[in-house]
């Protein structure tokens, strides 16, 4: 299904995100939703520099999750990835965040502890 769908000639005018096998349009944002994506965008981008973490801030990327990956394809809103291979793709395979929803407090400390353990890690 997956690779049916990033092959499909969807119509125009739309973001679509694949739902458990199912192609659904997005809506297109409206400014003050475009504002705050924005605003998220720039604080976690600043965050992560004074960090020095090796990540990047994806704007409506595609990502590509692990549970039930060959029926979904999402597009958030805003994604951070800190794998040098997902920022070449047509999708992100390893985000550590995505769907920001939540408060910008939150969203720094899970970065946080994301990029802690990616520090640690010997991959």
């Amino acid at each position: 299904m997956l690779e049916e769908f990033l092959k499909w000639d969807s119509p125009g005018g739309f973001l679509w995100q694949l739902v458990d096998g199912v192609p659904v349009a997005m809506s297109p944002p409206v400014p003050p939703h475009g504002a705050i994506q924005s605003e998220m965008s720039r604080l976690i981008g600043n965050h992560l520099l004074e960090r020095d973490a090796p990540c990047t801030v994806v704007t409506t990327p595609g990502v590509i999750p692990r549970v039930q990956a060959d029926r979904n394809f999402l597009v958030p809103d805003l994604a951070v990835t800190c794998s040098s291979t997902d920022v070449n793709g047509k999708a992100l395979h390893e985000p550590v965040l995505y769907q920001a929803s939540e408060t910008l407090t939150h969203v720094m400390a899970r970065l946080d502890r994301a990029i802690a353990r990616r520090k640690l890690c010997v991959c």
